[in-house]
């Protein structure tokens, strides 16, 4: 979701290829890369890039206007608690994406692949996991973002113009609606200050992208040409 938000923004022309596991080593191995992954078209040869952070830093040294505005110290620190929120909140949706994510013939792969990581069920992940603590420690790291946006008058935590840190809190924000619409409605009501991304428009970019999340399922292939 990251990498689409920030190809919009710079307004690049694209094609997109969603990819689901059984088809991904088909198509991804002529580039030996991890999902998400952009094909950049270079004269008669074509690079890949992986990775949201990656792909953005590419096209920021390649189309450097408008900026992601990756100089910024607070924009760096709200990036890391983005992550930081993804990989905590993990046992709150990693059982939830076979069941209202992922597309029926990839259903299966990730439940096995994951418990086998875990070493215990989806389920079994969930429960053992999931406590009002947890809750907490989420809660925490909202307002610890939303402070960030409180500091400025605009929509973004540069004022009124948006960071790469901004389309990631919109993208993991998007991603917990689509897993779980109550998971993402409970983050705004504890951190209101989170509606200031929601409004500003940027968020409808990724209302279409329901099949993928910032943790590796669904994600596609980007082309530039």
């Amino acid at each position: 979701m990251v990498a689409r938000l920030v190809l919009n923004y710079k307004a690049l022309p694209y094609t997109t290829e969603w990819l689901d596991f059984s088809n991904l080593s088909t198509y991804m191995k002529p580039h030996p890369h991890t999902i998400p992954c952009i094909l950049l078209q270079e004269d008669e040869t074509t690079r890949g890039v992986m990775g949201s952070r990656s792909i953005a830093e590419e096209l920021e040294k390649t189309f450097s206007s408008p900026s992601l505005q990756f100089d910024s110290e607070e924009s760096a620190r709200v990036e890391e608690l983005a992550e930081k929120l993804l990989i905590s909140s993990r046992p709150l949706w990693a059982h939830l994406l076979p069941k209202k994510v992922l597309v029926p013939s990839d259903r299966q792969y990730y439940a096995d692949t994951r418990s086998k990581r875990f070493g215990m069920s989806l389920d079994s992940y969930y429960s053992e996991h999931i406590s009002q603590q947890l809750w907490y420690q989420l809660d925490a790291m909202c307002h610890e973002i939303g402070e960030a946006l409180a500091e400025t008058p605009g929509p973004f935590l540069m004022n009124y113009h948006p960071s790469y840190a901004d389309f990631a809190v919109v993208a993991l924000l998007r991603f917990f609606s689509c897993v779980d619409e109550t998971m993402s409605d409970h983050f705004y009501s504890a951190e209101p200050q989170l509606l200031k991304l929601k409004s500003s428009g940027v968020e409808i970019q990724t209302v279409k992208v329901n099949q993928v999340g910032p943790d590796d399922p669904g994600s596609g292939l980007a082309s530039i040409t």
